[in-house]
């Protein structure tokens, strides 16, 4: 067998196991599996409860209905306020060349010369 018969037969099996990918591929769908899945701080945009009584006489500790985690729930207006306080904040920091912060929180101050 020549080179080039060679050549021409690899060149064959893989041309068929391309096909038989491709197909395997087509009629297996689109399928994705997550076993785990780890969600670190989640936020949530709303949390509602509708609970018409609870009745607890005495509790010791915590008590968490619905939720086995800490979410942080974000009010749009909270972020809408708290997203201009910062702007405001970064436009006074412009106004001046040097900032001082103390504590991360931005101070005023003021430069007096000597006559």
């Amino acid at each position: 067998m020549s080179k080039i018969d060679e050549l021409l037969k690899n060149i064959e099996e893989i041309n068929s196991k391309l096909t038989r990918i491709e197909s395997l591929l087509l009629n297996k769908g689109n399928t994705i599996n997550i076993e785990t899945l780890t969600m670190n701080e989640p936020t949530l945009n709303e949390l509602v409860f509708n609970i018409d009584t609870v009745d607890v006489k005495e509790n010791s500790g915590s008590l968490n209905i619905g939720t086995t985690f800490n979410p942080t729930v974000v009010n749009e207006k909270e972020k809408q306020k708290k997203k201009e306080e910062e702007k405001h904040k970064e436009e006074k920091v412009k106004e001046n060349e040097i900032t001082i912060f103390v504590n991360g929180e931005h101070r005023n101050y003021s430069i007096e010369r000597g006559v």
